[in-house]
């Protein structure tokens, strides 16, 4: 989580309360996303990439809170 480098055009978006430290990876798309951005989370000495799939009706914004709900279970048991 801390030397992943970033691609050109992508931003980290903090997502507090998962982990020691946690940020989505936000890239530029072109059309409509077949997976949510990829939330790295750093706990205890472990290093996470939660990520999943958008099927319909979903959408990127409906995943997110799935997404962290998913990292806080993990982190909590990588502990």
């Amino acid at each position: 989580t801390k030397t992943m480098p970033m691609a050109r055009g992508c931003k980290k978006e903090v997502v507090s309360g998962v982990g020691d430290e946690a940020f989505f990876e936000v890239c530029p798309s072109a059309g409509r996303l077949s997976r949510t951005p990829p939330l790295y989370v750093k706990a205890g000495t472990k290093d996470l990439i939660v990520q999943m799939d958008i099927d319909p009706p979903d959408t990127e914004a409906t995943m997110r809170p799935k997404v962290v709900a998913v990292a806080k279970a993990a982190a909590a048991k990588v502990r």
